[in-house]
């Protein structure tokens, strides 16, 4: 018979635990370790559920050439581990308590909410946006690009044809700049002054400014002024056009700054070398039949070059 040396171990923390002597029948090969656990109530530590920090006590018997070994592990509270003893015999157990105790705290805390980090916008969106944002500007940067290419102001009381001509110049500008049509007739409401702004305020007496298109304003400022009787005067002094004392470049420069106002028939390229032909001086215009021409590009050309022969 084998009689195992009892163990206490005392815990750093506040509770005490106490190993028994045992007794072992089994022919020295195994010993029967029995323990109990003192009188000292159960500690938990504040704010630590279902009982952690609680008496964790274990005995183990090892029987080797009719040597008895017996533990008794003892761990009370969140101060300290409890204190492990060992009989004689010199084995070294395993601190597994120690390992059990932290896997059974992590597995009673509450479980954590996962916060999603902010996902930045890909690359291809902002790209996107960026994209939209250019092709779209701002009213303030369209009026200082439509000042900055030379846009004026138009003032009234002028001929037809420099209201007409100023209206031309303000649609080329938007052209230019890519001006979106929803801009276009307040940022040219803005380069009137003087008797045209007064004549723009009793229009919008009238009507919404945000109801008209920009087609509602050239109707409303060529009713204005460049009136269907001053289109039909510039149509008919295109009509009459002769070169007269003028060069061939100047009646050229001419021709064109009226062919705007010609109306319909001289569209075709023909149409209008036949035209610029029956303007000629009579001495240029019968050296300049005898050729055919592919534009009036071409028939212009050959036209000055006679004139500078016979100026020789």
């Amino acid at each position: 018979m084998v009689r195992g040396a009892g163990v206490r171990g005392r815990g750093r923390g506040r509770g005490r635990g106490r190993v028994l002597e045992g007794t072992g029948e089994s022919d020295g090969h195994s010993a029967t370790v029995e323990q109990s656990v003192g009188s000292q109530p159960e500690f938990v530590e504040p704010g630590v559920r279902n009982g952690l920090g609680a008496d964790i006590a274990g005995a183990a018997g090892v029987g080797a050439g009719g040597a008895g070994v017996g533990t008794g592990v003892h761990a009370v509270g969140a101060e300290g581990p409890g204190v492990m003893g060992a009989a004689a015999g010199g084995a070294q157990i395993p601190e597994v308590g120690l390992a059990g105790l932290l896997r059974q705290l992590l597995e009673r805390l509450p479980g954590v909410v996962p916060v999603e980090a902010p996902v930045a916008p890909r690359v291809a969106e902002v790209q996107q946006r960026a994209a939209v944002a250019e092709e779209v500007p701002s009213y303030l940067r369209m009026m200082e690009q439509l000042q900055r290419i030379g846009t004026g102001y138009f003032s009234g009381g002028t001929s037809p044809e420099e209201a007409d001509s100023w209206r031309s110049r303000v649609e080329r500008n938007f052209g230019s700049s890519r001006c979106p049509a929803e801009y276009r007739v307040d940022l040219t409401v803005h380069f009137l002054e003087g008797d045209a702004h007064l004549w723009w305020r009793s229009v919008t007496a009238r009507r919404r400014q945000a109801d008209m298109s920009w087609a509602d304003f050239v109707a409303e400022f060529n009713a204005k002024y460049f009136p269907q009787e001053a289109l039909d005067r510039m149509e008919a002094r295109f009509l009459e056009l002769t070169q007269g004392e003028r060069s061939v470049r100047e009646y050229d420069r001419e021709f064109n700054r009226l062919l705007v106002y010609a109306g319909r028939g001289m569209e075709d390229d023909q149409a209008q070398m036949r035209r610029f032909l029956r303007g000629l001086r009579p001495d240029l215009r019968v050296r300049c039949r005898v050729s055919q021409y592919a534009t009036k590009a071409a028939l212009v050309e050959t036209a000055a070059e006679v004139e500078e022969d016979l100026q020789r």
